[in-house]
């Protein structure tokens, strides 16, 4: 028995009546906040269930309190880890505001930040990108202005075989970043040799307000002056763009998780589900991805998609991965710092990632950076679960606003894109409150989840209209570009 056991109910909950395990929701000397312990005497063998759902087997005869790990739960392939997902339940939630404010940027949709990319062809002319971004940072238009100079830099570019699909990848992230509804105009520095020899499509091109290569000038110094004096004609006229009313079909919000823990699939994911199936609710849009995060999910994805043509690109992108998860060691997936956390293998991670996406219907189904062509409802992309890599593929796909949960913590920004980290437990968000927007762990007290889902959807709506994130109030200005190098990504 556990030394403090008088106050156990404060410690530990059984949060589905199959469960046979309880889940730390407070650290004491024997439990520490987001892990498992038995419920009761488990027998080697037994099924464990967490959320009603099956997450594995005891590999031994484990004891009534004592921690379920992943030395002591299993996978077996003879069972079937099909998850019931039950979503939030919202009546009459016609009093919530459907409506945001954003800059028109034509065509291209509504943005929610004012963005200027510096994007480098290949990584030789990362140096050059910085020093046109710090340049453009003193001209009096972007430094008392609400234009935001965003370098787009990364380590490809050359040495690809020939069109390879990495080369592919790369040029398609770069013109999805250009598409984007953030981006109002995009310069481009290549070196001047390398195999990245992007042409950009007549959408793309009439962004592109200059591209020149190093190759070009005697140094970076005349470069980047060239690059002033072109850009600087062009900064009145997105100055002049305010921000307006707009309908949330403007709004496309990318859903991601990093760094988590036993409790993100209690609190912060369910709650962002919540307010993702609100969102849709008034006409708004979701990119859910992570494929290697829905294992135990796809047959419950499969039911959500009403389209058999998408149904079967989706069981693509599956096969795709089950033949390639033969090749690498799945068990890379969940992290050392997400079994810290709580979470025993991949069937238990993607109980609580794949509730980010709520209870709506799947209504498109992309590959990695391939661009959304719809307004309202939910999308599954393809992705890796690395999460700065899939997020790089979510805002190629059109995401203009992100909703990251995180329960053992994350530092990740991007300037270019707005970034709400929900916590899933009370501790980290205190402990790391200068990375973090909402705590969604007042689900564990007497809050509903209807009412935090409620509150995040109002959160998200501010946040899009330009209230400043916890790491907007920060000087820096980063946005990590991660393309998908095809090779032992999970």
């Amino acid at each position: 028995m556990p030394k403090e056991n008088n106050n156990i109910e404060e410690i530990l909950v059984n949060v589905h009546d199959k469960d046979n395990l309880y889940i730390c929701i407070k650290d004491a000397a024997d439990f520490k906040v987001g892990k498992k312990y038995a419920l009761k005497d488990i027998k080697e063998g037994d099924k464990i269930f967490k959320l009603g759902n099956q997450i594995g087997n005891a590999l031994e005869d484990i004891n009534i309190f004592e921690e379920l790990n992943e030395f002591n739960v299993g996978i077996s392939n003879a069972d079937s880890y099909d998850f019931e997902i039950q979503g939030i339940s919202f009546e009459n939630e016609n009093d919530l505001e459907s409506s945001f404010y954003g800059y028109d940027n034509g065509t291209y949709g509504v943005a929610t930040r004012k963005c200027l990319l510096v994007i480098s062809l290949v990584s030789c002319a990362n140096s050059a990108v910085r020093i046109i971004e710090e340049e453009l940072n003193h001209i009096d238009a972007i430094k008392n202005g609400d234009i935001e100079v965003i370098p787009i830099i990364h380590s490809n570019g050359c040495g690809h075989n020939g069109q390879d699909l990495n080369l592919e990848v790369l040029q398609r992230l770069i013109e999805g970043y250009i598409l984007n509804p953030n981006c109002f105009g995009a310069v481009i520095i290549g070196l001047g040799c390398e195999s990245n020899n992007f042409l950009e499509s007549s959408d793309s091109l009439k962004k592109v307000i200059y591209r020149n290569t190093i190759q070009n000038f005697s140094s970076f110094q005349e470069l980047s002056k060239n690059v002033i004096d072109e850009v600087s004609t062009k900064l009145d006229a997105i100055q002049s763009i305010k921000r307006k009313k707009f309908g949330l079909d403007n709004l496309k919000v990318a859903l991601q998780c990093g760094g988590s823990d036993g409790l993100s699939g209690i609190t912060a994911n369910p709650v962002l589900g919540g307010a993702i199936d609100l969102l849709i609710n008034n006409n708004g849009s979701a990119i859910l991805s992570e494929t290697p995060e829905t294992f135990g999910a796809h047959a419950n994805f499969i039911n959500r998609i009403p389209n058999d043509s998408n149904r079967k690109k989706f069981m693509k992108i599956v096969d795709r991965w089950d033949q390639g998860l033969n090749l690498i060691n799945i068990e890379n997936n969940p992290s050392i710092g997400n079994k810290e956390g709580g979470l025993s293998n991949i069937y238990e991670k993607s109980l609580g990632a794949v509730q980010k996406g709520g209870s709506s219907k799947i209504q498109e189904i992309l590959e990695f950076g391939e661009k959304s062509s719809i307004s309202t409802g939910l999308t599954f992309m393809d992705s890796p679960g690395y999460d700065p890599c899939s997020l790089t593929g979510q805002i190629a796909s059109g995401a203009n606003m992100i909703c990251f949960t995180t329960g053992r913590g994350s530092s990740y920004d991007n300037s270019f894109v707005p970034v709400i980290k929900i916590s899933s437990n009370r501790g980290m968000f205190e402990r790391m409150s200068m990375f973090m927007d909402f705590d969604a762990s007042a689900v564990l007290k007497s809050s509903s989840y209807r009412e935090i889902s409620r509150d995040l959807y109002s959160e998200i709506l501010n946040y899009a209209s330009g209230k400043p994130t916890i790491n907007e109030n920060e000087t820096i200005k980063t946005s990590e570009f991660i393309p998908w190098n095809r090779g032992g990504m999970v």
